[in-house]
């Protein structure tokens, strides 16, 4: 902060060196131009003088002040659509009359911008002429101003208030405490971590007392039975969120106002938006049903000095409450008695059940998993000679690994309650694995009995005196139409026997495209030992797929 001498300004007060001119002396001789800040001192004191904030600036009581409101947005930063939450960067316009003033009060929610807008309506409601300036009380004399206005009201507070200690308990004796009655109003339900169990919620407080000391009579005021205060001018108890995760677990604030009517009842709905610890019952994930516990009580004042109840609409669900993942219940309240060092105290426990909807965890998560499931199965369909049977296997368990990393980021890390989910992905991942190794050895098992049958075809032949079969090789050869499937001499035996095709045929049976289809059939149902194990491994691997599916569905439905 630097300070600037200005010589024109130091040259109209200082007339001369050797007298320095006040201000009054500079306002004789015109020194100061007009709309200075003397002008602006003194107009200061006279609208100000005996202004009281807390009066509701209205002529009578049947004109209410009419508030114009705007909005001015600035950045969209932020709409996130897992949480359904919009990060906005906007201000809000606010003009409202003030005819006490003889001002319109036009400010913005973004700096410290307060401008003045003179209106000249609401200056002629109590200005009557420009030579001479009415006062209140002549307004009132005159009738400008009807019953229940701002007058009334500033005598009404100008009474309650004198000798008012805000500090007092307002009981009539210490036998009988304040009793407190305490709602609560759920406007949304932000998030519900389920790893971190932890509910981010937006909702307010609805506590009412009665002063006995603040009441009075509506006929002697202009008949106004009610008065909106800032929360410090009177007592109120010390409402604290005790589950709160917060730093800041007491609600209320500075900018916060409450409705004292005549009767003395006090009206009061603080707002907060905080984190409580819930605990989520992943067992049924994802059609879980989760009750989140808010408790709430006075910090300070024991059962001796207030007693907690709850309101007869104890828990208010607004229209806009809606949520994507969850349906959302209120719960009916309870009341708590504990102890505390010696002392009882009174708590109010809310509760907020959730009902999961399952449609996107089903379509997201169920469905993949159980496809991958039968992708086990396909696996052992593929035939016993063919190696592309362990390649599937292998990429299946791999899928598989995937979609455990995805449960564990979702599903908390806890041993007392297990998600179905997490069984049911563990079991997909131990029938993959048991594909893996079941198709590996369907493949050895078949690798083994081709190799014997090879070793016998060739001790045959070479036994053997017919011509014919000298002539047939001992190596293996490959026939084009199975895809890489291997033929030894005692295939081509059997099928140029079953197929009742002439011997001289021999190696020109892969040129046959219908002797070699028939050697195929055959081959597939000649019963081999691989064979049978890999329709084993099919049954089975089926078998256990619709077993754990069916449980996991029973166990998360009912």
């Amino acid at each position: 902060m630097v300070l600037i001498p200005d010589v024109e300004t130091m040259a109209v007060v200082m007339i001369d060196d050797e007298n320095t001119h006040h201000e009054d002396d500079a306002l004789a001789t015109g020194a100061l131009a007009s709309g200075g800040s003397a002008d602006m001192s003194r107009l200061l004191d006279k609208i100000f003088q005996g202004y009281n904030p807390a009066v509701l600036p209205r002529i009578n009581n049947s004109r209410p002040v009419e508030v114009q409101v705007g909005m001015g947005i600035i950045a969209v930063v932020e709409l996130d659509t897992k949480t359904q939450v919009l990060n906005l960067r906007a201000y809000v316009r606010v003009n409202f009359g003030d005819y006490y003033q003889t001002e319109r009060l036009s400010f913005d929610s973004i700096g410290i911008k307060m401008v003045l807008i003179p209106d000249v309506e609401t200056m002629a409601v109590v200005m009557i002429d420009d030579e001479n300036t009415h006062h209140e009380d002549d307004a009132l004399a005159t009738g400008a101003l009807a019953s229940g206005g701002s007058a009334d009201m500033s005598r009404l507070l100008d009474k309650i208030f004198q000798g008012y200690n805000p500090a007092v308990l307002p009981r009539i004796n210490n036998s009988r405490p304040v009793e407190v009655q305490v709602g609560m109003g759920i406007i949304a339900v932000v998030e519900l971590d389920t790893k971190t169990q932890v509910l981010n919620l937006r909702a307010y407080v609805r506590v009412m007392w009665t002063d006995y000391i603040l009441h009075w009579d509506p006929s002697d005021y202009g008949n106004i039975t009610y008065v909106i205060l800032s929360q410090n001018t009177v007592w109120k108890p010390d409402i604290t969120l005790i589950s709160s995760l917060k730093e800041n677990i007491y609600v209320g604030g500075e900018e916060v106002l409450l409705r004292l009517n005549y009767n003395g009842v006090v009206s009061w709905q603080p707002a907060f938006n905080s984190d409580f610890t819930c605990e989520v019952d992943v067992s049924k994930y994802p059609m879980d049903v989760n009750t989140c516990i808010i408790k709430i009580g006075a910090w300070m004042h024991d059962r001796s000095c207030v007693t907690m109840n709850t309101l007869d609409r104890p828990t208010v669900l607004e229209p806009n409450i809606k949520n994507g993942q969850f349906n959302i219940e209120a719960v009916t309240p309870e009341v708590s008695v504990e102890e505390y060092d010696g002392e009882l105290y009174e708590y109010v426990y809310f509760g907020i059940k959730l009902h999961r909807r399952p449609a996107y965890t089903f379509l997201s998560l169920l469905l993949p998993m159980f496809v991958i499931g039968l992708l086990n199965i396909a696996s052992f369909m593929i035939p016993a000679d063919h190696e592309g049977k362990v390649d599937l296997s292998l990429n299946i368990l791999l899928s598989t690994t995937v979609f455990i990393g995805v449960c564990h980021d979702d599903l908390p890390d806890r041993s007392d309650k297990i998600s179905a989910i997490a069984v049911y992905v563990i079991s997909l991942f131990v029938l993959s694995f048991l594909g893996v190794l079941g198709n590996t050895i369907v493949l050895l098992v078949h690798q083994r009995e081709e190799s014997k049958q090879t070793s016998d075809a060739c001790s045959s032949a070479s036994a053997s005196s017919s011509n014919k079969a000298r002539h047939l090789p001992c190596e293996e050869e490959t026939d084009p139409f199975l895809s890489g499937r291997v033929f030894t001499y005692k295939h081509r035996k059997n099928a140029i026997a079953q197929a009742e095709m002439s011997p001289e045929i021999r190696f020109k049976l892969p040129d046959q495209s219908d002797a070699t289809f028939a050697a195929h059939a055959i081959a597939v149902l000649s019963g081999s030992k691989a064979a049978r194990l890999n329709f084993l491994f099919l049954i089975v691997s089926a078998l256990v797929l619709t077993a754990c599916s069916v449980a996991i569905l029973v166990q998360i439905m009912t």
